[in-house]
C-alpha cells in the first residue's frame, strides 16, 4: 500500500511495536541519534586562548523552532528555507551568541551543516574561528567529526575576495544539500559532496557524509557554560514573503536534489527557554523577546 510522505509508515514490530518509525508529525529515533546541534562558542579568553585551548567550549544552547527526525530508511539530503530577520540588531546579554538557521545533522558521525544568520553580543564571545559579529552577518558552519567545528561568517569569505551584504527585513534562501559531482567553482567532489548556498551564491562545498537523520529550522541562544540558558531579543521568518518553504531533500540524483515541504514537525521541547513559534506549514516565525 502506498503512503503520501506526511504519513505515517508501519513499523517492522509486532503486536503494536515500533507501530510509527517514520513521519512528517512523528518520529522513530535511535538512541545513538541522540542530538548535539548547537553553534560552538569561545569565551571571553578571547580567540588566542580558545585555540590554545581547543577552541570551543560546550556552553549552554537554548533551543526555539522546529525539528524532524528521521526514520530507518527516510533518510534527508538536504535541509532549505529562506528566513527573514528582523528589521533591527539582535538584542543579546552577557557573553552570548545567537542565530537563526537551518541545519541538518549526522550524530553517529558527529556531523553538522548549518547555515543562516547571527550575531555576538560583545567582542569578547565568538564562534570557532569567525571571530565576533556585533552586527547580523549571514554565516555557516560545519563539523566532519564532532568538536572539529568550522564556520565562515560571510560578509567576507575565508578567501577574502568576496562578500554577501546582509539585509535586514529581507528575505534570503538558505540551503545546504547533497549533491552528485563537484560544486559550482570548486573541485571538491565526491559521493557525498555537499553545498551550502545563500540565495545563489555557493558559500561553501564539502565531502561530509551520505545523509542527515535530524533537522532543525530555528534559533539559538548559546552562552559559556554553566551560565545557564539565556534569552534575547530576536527573531526569524521562514518562509515569509512568498519565500521557501522549510523544505527536507528527499534524495538525490543527476538531476538533483528531489524536495519536500515539511507540513507537520514538532516544536523543540528540550533545552528551551522564552521562545514563541508559530505552526506549520510555513510561513512559520521563530522568535525570543528577551
Amino acid at each position: 500500500m502506498l503512503k503520501a510522505d506526511d504519513e505515517t509508515v508501519p513499523g517492522p514490530g509486532a503486536g503494536g511495536v515500533a507501530s510509527a518509525i517514520y513521519a512528517d508529525d512523528s518520529y522513530w529515533m535511535d538512541a545513538r541519534l541522540v542530538p548535539q546541534l548547537t553553534i560552538t562558542y569561545y569565551p571571553s579568553t578571547g580567540l588566542p586562548g580558545a585555540l590554545e585551548s581547543g577552541l570551543a567550549v560546550a556552553g549552554d544552547p537554548n533551543f526555539g523552532g522546529k525539528e524532524l527526525y528521521s526514520g530507518f530508511r527516510h533518510y534527508f539530503y538536504g535541509i532549505r528555507s529562506s528566513i527573514r530577520p528582523p528589521s533591527t540588531d539582535f538584542s543579546l546579554h552577557g557573553n552570548t551568541i545567537a542565530v537563526m538557521r537551518v541545519a541538518a545533522e549526522n550524530a553517529l558521525v558527529g556531523g553538522l551543516v548549518q547555515t543562516g544568520f547571527g550575531q555576538t553580543n560583545n567582542g569578547s564571545a565568538g564562534m570557532d574561528f569567525c571571530g565576533s559579529r556585533t552586527h547580523l552577518t549571514y554565516f555557516y558552519e560545519f563539523a566532519i567529526a564532532q568538536q572539529n567545528y568550522q564556520c565562515s561568517w560571510l560578509d567576507v569569505n575565508s578567501q577574502q575576495q568576496s562578500q554577501i551584504p546582509f539585509q535586514y527585513n529581507t528575505s534570503r534562501a538558505f540551503t545546504a544539500e547533497r549533491i552528485l559531482g563537484t560544486c559550482s567553482g570548486s573541485s571538491e567532489g565526491g559521493t557525498s559532496t555537499w553545498v551550502v548556498r545563500v540565495d545563489s551564491y555557493d558559500a561553501l562545498c564539502l565531502v561530509l557524509w551520505n545523509h542527515a537523520y535530524h533537522i532543525v529550522a530555528g534559533g539559538e541562544i548559546n552562552t559559556p557554560q554553566g551560565s545557564g540558558l539565556q534569552r534575547g531579543t530576536l527573531s526569524g521568518c521562514f518562509g515569509c514573503d512568498g519565500g521557501r518553504a522549510w523544505q527536507r531533500g528527499k534524495g538525490v540524483s543527476a538531476s538533483g536534489t528531489a524536495w519536500y515541504t515539511i507540513r507537520h514537525a514538532r516544536n523543540i521541547s528540550t533545552r528551551t527557554l522564552g521562545w514563541s513559534v508559530t505552526s506549520l506549514p510555513a510561513p512559520f516565525t521563530v522568535s525570543n523577546t528577551g
